[in-house]
C-alpha cells in the first residue's frame, strides 16, 4: 500500500482506488497462498523434509502463481487503454498490489513455511486424513486426457468457439450517457 501511496506521486489516483486494490490484492493472495500451503501440506504427508516440502510446490504452484498473476496484472493493466484517469489509476494501482503479492506468495510465504514447518497441520479441522484418489472412471477425466492427447486440435476448436462468442464486439457502440432520451421539458434535451 506505501507503494501505492507514491504512485500518486505519479499519476492521478482516486481516494477510493487504495481500498479497491487492497481488495484485490487480498483476494488474490489468499488464492496464491492456499495454493501454495496444499502443495506444501502434500509434499509434508508423502514424506518430505519441511525444506524439500517447501522447494517442490515452489516449481509446481509456484509456476502457477506466477502465470495467474501475470494474467491479473496484464488484464488490469488492460484498463489503462480506457484512458479515464479514475480507471487508470484504479488499474495501475491494483495491479501493482497484485504483483507484490504474487513476490510475497513466492519468497515470504516460503520462509513463513520453513519456520512453521510440519506443525501446520496442528490446529487442523477434522483430524481425519482422507486419501486423495484421482477418479479415471469420470467423463471429466476422460475429456482431459483427449484433450492432452490432441492439443492443437482442441485449441483450434476453442478459438472458434471463442471468436465466434466475441463476434457481437464488433458491433458494439461505446458511448457516454446522453440526453436525447429526457423529457422534451428539459432544457437538456431541447439542447
Amino acid at each position: 500500500m506505501g507503494l501505492v501511496v507514491l504512485l500518486t506521486r505519479v499519476i492521478e489516483v482516486f481516494t477510493f482506488a487504495p481500498a479497491m486494490a487492497a481488495m484485490i490484492g487480498l483476494g488474490v493472495g489468499i488464492d496464491y497462498a492456499l495454493f501454495i500451503v496444499t502443495r506444501y501440506r502434500q509434499e509434508l504427508r508423502a514424506g518430505l523434509e519441511p525444506a524439500d516440502a517447501c522447494a517442490r510446490p515452489l516449481s509446481t504452484a509456484g509456476r502457477a502463481v506466477v502465470f495467474a498473476g501475470a494474467t491479473v496484472v496484464v488484464s488490469l493493466l488492460g484498463l489503462v487503454l480506457m484512458g479515464v484517469s479514475m480507471v487508470v489509476g484504479m488499474a495501475v494501482s491494483a495491479a501493482l498490489v497484485v504483483s507484490c503479492t504474487v513476490v510475497a506468495a513466492l519468497t515470504l510465504l516460503p520462509a513463513m513455511l520453513g519456520f512453521i514447518g510440519p506443525s501446520i497441520d496442528r490446529f487442523a479441522v477434522g483430524r481425519t486424513r482422507r486419501v486423495e484418489e484421482v477418479a479415471t472412471d469420470s467423463r471429466w477425466y476422460r475429456w482431459s486426457r483427449t484433450v492432452q492427447a490432441h492439443p492443437w486440435p482442441a485449441m483450434a476448436v476453442a478459438l472458434v468457439v471463442l471468436l465466434g462468442l466475441s463476434a457481437p464486439v464488433l458491433a458494439m457502440e461505446l458511448g457516454g450517457p446522453h440526453f436525447g432520451g429526457g423529457p422534451e421539458t428539459q432544457s437538456s434535451r431541447r439542447a
